[in-house]
């Protein structure tokens, strides 16, 4: 019934529960991805491109690269879809790898504003550099892009997305 407001000192907060400030997001780049994603919220269908990979730091140039694109989606922290996509990369860094794959899944309008959507770059050995992993959803770093998502339905938004490290 009554409720009293009591300020905290930080020396009263418990060690494991104190909050965690970064001054700035890390900024190396290990190689971008080009994804496109959409929602039609009448039929309720989400729907991610991927296109492209480039700028990937390989240690032996010439030598092929078996790779791992693994994107997650998650609903309220609870994964319900996993596509693991497998690539070869060959020869040099410069230039584009073509991917041309299709996620579609359903998901409801009033769900839509908790699903995350992680991707994970990654290889099977240790022959590449370039594991990172990017996450797309409400309170990301990439929000903005959520956002223009949800306000202009039926259109695909597609952009690079660095992987960051």
């Amino acid at each position: 019934m009554f409720e009293a407001l009591i300020r905290l000192n930080p020396s009263m907060i418990p060690k494991h529960q104190e909050m965690i400030e970064f001054k700035n997001p890390p900024q190396v780049n290990f190689g971008e991805i080009f994804i496109g994603i959409s929602y039609l919220p009448t039929s309720e269908r989400f729907t991610i491109n991927i296109n492209k990979l480039r700028y990937f730091c390989k240690i032996e140039k010439e030598k092929k690269i078996d790779t791992r694109l693994t994107i997650t989606l998650f609903h309220n922290g609870r994964r319900f879809l996993q596509k693991k996509i497998p690539l070869t990369l060959n020869g040099s860094t410069s230039i584009d790898y073509e991917i041309k794959d299709t996620i579609t899944e359903n998901i409801p309008q009033n769900d839509i504003y908790s699903v995350y959507v992680h991707v994970e770059f990654n290889s099977k050995d240790n022959s590449f550099i370039s594991s990172s992993s990017i996450l797309l959803g409400e309170n990301t770093r990439y929000e903005s892009d959520w956002h223009k998502m949800l306000e202009y339905p039926r259109q695909t938004h597609h952009r690079w997305y660095p992987f960051l490290g």
